[in-house]
C-alpha cells in the first residue's frame, strides 16, 4: 500500500484502505468517527486523558482488526511503548498533528543537521559549543548547581540545563545525595521506553522504493502482554519492522549517486546487556530476505545498532535494565501531564530538557517542544 503523508480522503485512497485491510464501508465509517473525535477534542479534554490508556480509549469506536492493527503499529513506532499503557492524551495529540499536517519532517543533511544548526546558532549568538567534551559531573556549591565538570576543567554558569536524561542527571551527574529522598525514589521508579535495534544498510542499488516502510501483521503491534511474550521467547511470525530510507528524503546523503542508505528497526529491551535485540534483528532480517530477496546481493556495508550503542552514545545506564531506551521516559499513564517530571529539579540551578521533561508529542517533536518551554522557564527564573 502506498499512501501520502497527509490523507485527502480521495476515492482511490479509500479504495486502498479497503483493499489492504479488508475494510467495509461500515469499517471506514468507524475510522472516520475516530478521527472526527480526535479532531474535535479541545486541549483541556485531551489533557484529561493523561490517565487513560490509548487502547482502552480506542475500543469505543469498534474498529475492525486490520484498521486497529494499523493504528497500533503507528503508535508503537511513534512512542516505542505498549499501546495499552500509552497515555491517550499523547497519542491523540500526535494523531491530530499527523491528520492536520503530516507531522513528519526530514532535514536536508539528515536528522543530525538539526542539532548542528542549533549548535551553530549558539555560537553565532555569543555562546560556546564544545564538542567531544564529556560531562563528568555537575558542579554543586552551597546547595546549587553552578556548572559542569569535564576532563578539561569546570565550566561555570548561572544554570545547568541537562538533556542527558533525568535518571543519569540526578543519580550520577549530580548525585542523589543532593536531592530529597522521595524525589530520588520517584526518579528511580520512572519506566523507560523500549529500545530500537537493527542495521543501517549501505546499498549499491535502489532496493527500497519508499522513504518510510512499516512491515507488520495483526499479531505484530505490541501491548504489555505481547511484549512480555517476546521477552520470554514467544515471537510473532512477523515482528514489527520499521524501515526508513534517508536517501529517499535527501539523495545527497548517499555518498555515491544511485546508492541507497536504509535503516531497519525492530523493538527490544532497553537493557544494554539484553540479548533480545540480537534476536529481534535476526528475526527481522528473515522477513526482509523474504520480502526483498535481492537485498543481500547489494549490501556494501551493514552497521549494527541497538540498546548498548544507544546507551554508549546518549544515555548512561545508571539503573539495571535501562540506558538504551529509544525515546527516554515512557509516555505512559502515570508519567505524562501533571505526572511528568518537572523541568525544575529540587536542586536550585539545575533544569531538565528533552524527552523526559517539559514537552509533549512524539520523538523529536517532544524534544523541541520541551526546548522552547524550558528556555522560557529558565529565562523567567533568571530574570533575563
Amino acid at each position: 500500500m502506498y499512501s501520502p503523508l497527509v490523507m485527502t480522503g480521495a476515492p482511490e485512497e479509500m479504495e486502498n484502505l479497503q483493499r489492504v485491510f479488508g475494510a467495509s464501508d461500515e469499517d471506514l465509517e468507524a475510522l472516520a468517527n475516530l478521527y472526527t473525535t480526535i479532531l474535535s477534542l479541545e486541549d483541556e479534554e485531551i489533557e484529561e486523558l493523561d490517565d487513560v490508556g490509548m487502547l482502552d480509549w480506542m475500543s469505543q469506536f469498534e474498529l475492525p482488526k486490520g484498521l486497529q492493527s494499523q493504528i497500533c503499529m503507528n503508535l508503537n513506532t511513534l512512542f516505542v511503548v505498549p499501546v495499552n499503557r500509552l497515555a491517550a492524551s499523547e497519542a491523540i495529540l500526535t494523531m491530530r498533528q499527523q491528520a492536520m499536517g503530516g507531522a513528519g519532517r526530514y532535514s536536508v543533511g539528515g536528522y543530525g543537521r538539526l542539532a548542528e544548526a542549533c549548535a551553530d546558532y549558539v555560537v553565532e549568538h555569543g555562546g560556546v559549543y564544545l564538542p567531544k567534551q564529556r560531562v563528568i559531573r555537575i558542579a554543586i556549591e552551597g546547595g546549587r548547581a553552578v556548572g559542569v565538570e569535564t576532563e578539561e576543567g569546570v565550566l561555570r554558569c548561572r544554570a545547568v540545563i541537562s538533556n542527558a536524561g533525568i535518571q543519569p542527571t540526578v543519580l550520577k551527574l549530580a548525585g542523589s545525595e543532593h536531592f530529597p529522598a522521595e524525589y530520588v525514589e520517584r526518579v528511580k521508579s520512572l519506566e523507560p521506553s523500549w529500545a530500537i535495534a537493527g542495521y543501517r544498510y549501505v546499498l549499491d542499488e535502489r532496493i527500497f522504493d519508499a522513504a518510510l516502510i512499516p512491515v507488520f501483521s495483526d499479531q505484530s503491534w505490541l501491548d504489555d502482554e505481547r511484549y512480555e511474550a517476546m521477552e520470554n521467547g514467544s515471537w510473532p511470525d512477523v515482528p514489527l519492522i520499521c524501515i526508513d530510507v534517508p536517501s529517499e528524503f535527501d539523495p545527497g546523503l548517499s555518498p555515491v549517486p544511485g546508492h541507497q542508505i536504509a535503516n531497519c528497526q525492530v523493538f527490544c529491551s532497553p537493557d544494554p546487556e539484553s540479548g533480545m535485540g540480537e534476536e529481534a534483528v535476526r528475526r527481522g532480517e528473515q522477513i526482509l530476505d523474504e520480502l526483498w530477496p535481492d537485498l543481500k546481493n547489494h549490501i556494501i556495508r551493514k552497521e549494527p545498532y541497538g540498546a548498548k550503542a544507544i546507551s554508549g552514545l546518549s544515555r548512561d545506564s545508571v539503573l539495571p535494565g535501562r540506558g538504551g531506551e529509544a525515546v527516554g521516559i515512557a509516555q505512559i499513564v502515570g508519567q505524562v501531564g501533571k505526572s511528568k517530571p518537572s523541568p525544575r529539579t529540587p536542586l536550585p540551578g539545575l533544569y531538565l530538557v528533552g524527552c523526559d521533561a517539559g514537552g509533549r508529542g512524539a520523538g523529536t517533536h517532544q524534544a523541541v517542544d520541551s526546548g522552547f518551554n524550558v528556555a522560557e522557564m529558565v529565562h523567567g527564573d533568571l530574570g533575563t
